[in-house]
């Protein structure tokens, strides 16, 4: 199964990925995963029946299969992205709930107790990607602080490349004090991304990677949206991962309306 790109949509279409384990192993096949280097880690972990294997890139920019033998070759292949086509053809082939990632148990226990009890909620407020049509799918930092205002617990910074002057600007325009974890490279230390965010009470994130990471260890996962999600399709909820919910404005652009609906969700 050759990897997706981007981290956000490989993590989504593994969600998949425990059928095809089921079928091949009735079946007596074998599945050999290829992921992003940063995933293979938690994949190896969350699917134990497979082998999982760090996608490898050649000098030209090209993905390398040379390690394929090694690990016994393959009959067939197919995208990540395909699988779906074979298992999730309705609605209700869909799991529910279906938490799919398997976080260190251990290392979240850890994050429970750094954060230290009560009600502990995580935002992320974009991606590292913008500019251009990317821009308009987060919310200015000035709807966040107005979120953090009416938001109860402690708030913790899941934003994987925050700024201290983000930071400090939320806190500015919330009167909020934001926890930024310690000790931990959220952009490259995905696995122990993911602990962190299973020790957490909810996420609210903007359409980023890390809404689909929350939610497919089970933490419940509010994505405030610009309009609408196409991989919702047509529920309120992401059918891949349904632990997360879509805050969906009243009207494109209308970021007031999207953040009143987690609002009232979390309260």
């Amino acid at each position: 199964v050759r990897a997706e790109q981007g981290v956000g949509d490989q993590i989504l279409f593994a969600s998949v990925i425990p059928d095809l384990a089921a079928r091949a192993a009735n079946e007596d096949g074998s599945v050999v995963l290829e992921c992003e280097r940063r995933l293979a880690g938690l994949f190896a972990r969350s699917f134990p029946g497979i082998c999982v294997r760090p996608a490898a890139i050649a000098a030209d920019g090209k993905a390398d299969y040379g390690w394929l033998k090694s690990v016994g070759g393959a009959n067939a292949w197919t995208l990540m992205g395909n699988l779906p086509r074979h298992f999730r053809c309705a609605l209700d082939r869909f799991p529910v709930p279906h938490a799919f990632l398997l976080p260190d148990a251990m290392e979240t226990a850890r994050w429970k107790q750094t954060f230290g009890g009560g009600k502990t909620i995580g935002i992320c407020w974009r991606s590292g990607k913008s500019g251009g049509h990317r821009s308009l799918q987060y919310a200015p930092l000035e709807e966040w602080g107005a979120l953090l205002r009416d938001l109860a617990g402690t708030i913790v910074s899941v934003q994987y490349d925050a700024t201290p002057e983000e930071v400090s600007a939320l806190e500015q325009i919330s009167g909020r004090q934001i926890v930024v974890p310690e000790g931990i490279d959220h952009k490259n230390e995905l696995d122990r991304t993911s602990t962190m965010l299973s020790a957490l009470d909810a996420v609210v994130s903007a359409p980023t990677a890390v809404s689909w990471l929350s939610a497919g260890v089970g933490t419940p996962t509010w994505k405030v949206l610009y309009d609408t999600s196409w991989t919702a399709l047509g529920q309120a909820y992401e059918p891949f991962a349904p632990a997360c919910r879509l805050a969906m404005p009243q009207s494109r652009g209308d970021w007031p309306s999207a953040f009143r609906k987690v609002i009232r969700a979390l309260s």
